[in-house]
């Protein structure tokens, strides 16, 4: 399985609600990555223009894109962006991969 960190923006209304009502964000939406499979390992809250930070790890892509799209039909987010993170032994093999591959850049 593969990791991904999810960087989600709530809408400020979401923000309002969680401010009358504080609850634990994780537990609530654990339960989605179980659904298709994969398990949601950090929920972090964060300060800026990202509302949460969460790390999962999930079987594949169409996994990533079914929660994203849950999400979004919720009206709870204004963003979700989505990125596949690797660890530091995944990266090196990434790069030997890459050091046999030729490529002619444009104009070259």
């Amino acid at each position: 399985m593969a990791k991904y960190m999810i960087q989600v923006d709530a809408a400020p209304d979401i923000i309002v609600g969680l401010l009358k009502n504080p609850e634990d964000r994780h537990a609530a939406v654990a339960p989605l990555y179980e659904a298709v499979g994969g398990t949601l390992e950090h929920y972090y809250m964060v300060e800026g223009g990202t509302s949460a930070i969460l790390i999962a790890e999930l079987p594949d892509d169409v996994s990533v894109s079914t929660i994203s799209m849950a999400l979004y039909a919720s009206g709870s987010l204004k963003d979700v962006k989505t990125t596949r993170i690797m660890t530091s032994a995944d990266a090196v093999a990434v790069m030997e991969k890459a050091a046999t591959l030729a490529y002619r850049p444009p104009s070259a």
